[in-house]
C-alpha cells in the first residue's frame, strides 16, 4: 500500500485550534523540504516551528469507519 505525507500547520488563537492544511506529499522528505519554504513567511515566521505536522496515511484505506453526531445531537 503507498504511503503519503499530509502536512498540516496547527496552532491556537483564542482556545480555537487553526489548522491549514499545506499539502499532500509522495515522500517525508518533500514535506520536509515545504516547511523549510514556509517557516520564515509571513505568519508561519511568528509561530514555533512545531506547529507544523507531518502525517502519514496509506491511501485507499478508511481513516473513519464510524458515522457522527451532529453538535445538536451531542
Amino acid at each position: 500500500m503507498k504511503e503519503v505525507y499530509i502536512l498540516e500547520h496547527v496552532y491556537e488563537v483564542k482556545e480555537v485550534e487553526e489548522v491549514k492544511f499545506i499539502g499532500v506529499f509522495s515522500t517525508i522528505e518533500n514535506a520536509k523540504n515545504a516547511i523549510n519554504e514556509l517557516k520564515n513567511m509571513p505568519g508561519f515566521i511568528n509561530l514555533p516551528i512545531e506547529c507544523f505536522k507531518i502525517e502519514g496515511c496509506l491511501l485507499d484505506r478508511f481513516e473513519w469507519k464510524e458515522g457522527f453526531i451532529d453538535w445538536e445531537e451531542a
